[in-house]
């Protein structure tokens, strides 16, 4: 069987090596054009301290995420590849139900520290409603990519950004006020309509629920750490607005507003990320599998940069210009041109991190990616504590910089280690065989 699903998964490598990351980054380009003109269209319309609400909310809508990440994307990317079409779809129906049990639970957390946060209530149940619906999507759409069937997922995308776009459309011009709690409906009819499309192309086979547990165990053992990756990254990034908004929600507006001008490359780091995990967990199934993997990492990597590049010079040399097209020359967004430098060129220090993030889960280092992530926290907490209480929304930008910088040295650090105790075992071949540190056996 192991070589059957290995078979499968080279011809679908090697078939789709070049259009794969075609089809990868025009999907991501689909799902981040339908996120960045919702978050646009709510900024824009709404007064400054609504907009902090909404931003609060849907943070920890990407907080509860990271749970789902952990236990469910991280496997079904890793496990997912290596299964034909038939075990695929009874995958994703069993990783389905885990997502939906675990959904439940973290919903309600978030929920009570949103209401805690912002002093309301009424937004508990739109968020529940609105993560159901964004991680059923997210399964499917998983499971889709497992097989690189980046072609396939676009369907399905494509109609989550048509609804979301429609959506501020049909508020805009039959003048309906848009608020926290219109754009948590958005996602939530939005991600309802992609995953229908998903489902349909992917197929759903009948889970086995006597071995539901068993499966549950398996995802746990192969995400535990990236749990904690997970959760540790999620809380870093939203850190600063919420620290922000914990002094002013306008001052949380105004950080999103630009963070969301930065985040416009999140479709390239998203696909090369999705592209280089399950190739690098493929080509470490090889005998000399290392020069291999490190080779398709630094492919995706600088292929990734040249089309980054326009968009960050640009953010660099006119960013005033940049922020009077995207919100109005009204909005009182755009006089931050500095912050926005800052932050544009933390977010190609966190796109490094993010493909290095990538090869080491490809290859199972999940303990080195979780210390990487805990340096990256502590970097982060120590920089929103001493530059916001002085410089606000910039403070908050230098942190953004500072735990990007964290995470890249403390990955680095980690493979320079791996690769000195590889060295080891090839000097004294004598020295009995051990696990490289943060490997998680398969089944």
């Amino acid at each position: 069987m192991k070589k059957t699903s290995d078979g499968i998964f080279r011809h679908l490598l090697s078939s789709s090596s070049l259009g794969g990351g075609v089809w990868s980054m025009g999907d991501q380009s689909i799902v981040s054009i339908g996120n960045f003109l919702l978050t646009v269209a709510l900024a824009r319309t709404m007064a400054h301290v609504e907009y902090g609400g909404y931003v609060v909310a849907y943070g920890a809508l990407y907080f509860a995420h990271a749970l789902h990440n952990a236990l469910v994307v991280y496997p079904i990317s890793i496990r997912g590849a290596h299964h034909s079409r038939a075990e695929l779809r009874v995958l994703a129906s069993e990783s389905l139900i885990i997502t939906y049990l675990l959904a439940l639970p973290a919903g309600a957390l978030v929920g009570i520290a949103v209401s805690l946060v912002l002093h309301r209530t009424d937004l508990n149940w739109l968020l529940l409603g609105a993560l159901l619906a964004w991680q059923t999507q997210e399964t499917v759409r998983r499971a889709l990519m497992a097989h690189l069937r980046h072609r396939a997922a676009i369907a399905g995308d494509a109609v989550t950004a048509a609804v979301q776009i429609g959506s501020v459309a049909v508020a805009l011009f039959e003048r309906i006020p848009l608020n926290a709690a219109s754009g948590l409906k958005i996602i939530m009819a939005a991600s309802l309509a992609g995953a229908a499309v998903h489902i349909a192309v992917l197929g759903l086979g009948a889970p086995i629920l006597s071995q539901l547990g068993i499966r549950f165990s398996q995802f746990l053992k192969l995400g535990r750490w990236w749990l904690i990756t997970g959760i540790g990254s999620s809380a870093t990034v939203l850190l600063f607005p919420w620290w922000l908004a914990h002094r002013n929600l306008a001052e949380a507006a105004i950080y999103q507003a630009m963070l969301n001008i930065v985040q416009v490359g999140h479709p390239v780091a998203f696909s090369v990320g999705n592209l280089v995990i399950p190739a690098v967990a493929h080509e470490m199934l090889k005998p000399h599998g290392e020069a291999g993997a490190k080779r398709i990492t630094l492919t995706y990597m600088f292929q990734g940069f040249l089309i980054l590049a326009p968009l960050f010079l640009g953010l660099l040399l006119v960013p005033g210009f940049v922020m009077r097209v995207a919100y109005g020359s009204g909005s009182g967004y755009t006089q931050h041109t500095t912050i926005l430098r800052v932050l544009a060129v933390g977010w190609l220090a966190i796109y490094v991190g993010h493909v290095l993030n990538s090869y080491a889960l490809g290859k199972k280092l999940v303990v080195e990616t979780a210390v990487a992530q805990v340096v990256s926290s502590v970097v982060a907490v120590l920089a929103a504590a001493l530059f916001i209480p002085i410089y606000g929304i910039g403070g908050a930008a230098i942190g953004y910089l500072a735990m990007a910088v964290g995470r890249n040295c403390a990955l680095m650090a980690s493979f320079a280690k791996s690769k000195l105790h590889r060295t080891e075992h090839v000097i004294h071949p004598s020295a009995p065989f051990a696990p490289s540190r943060g490997t998680v056996d398969s089944d």
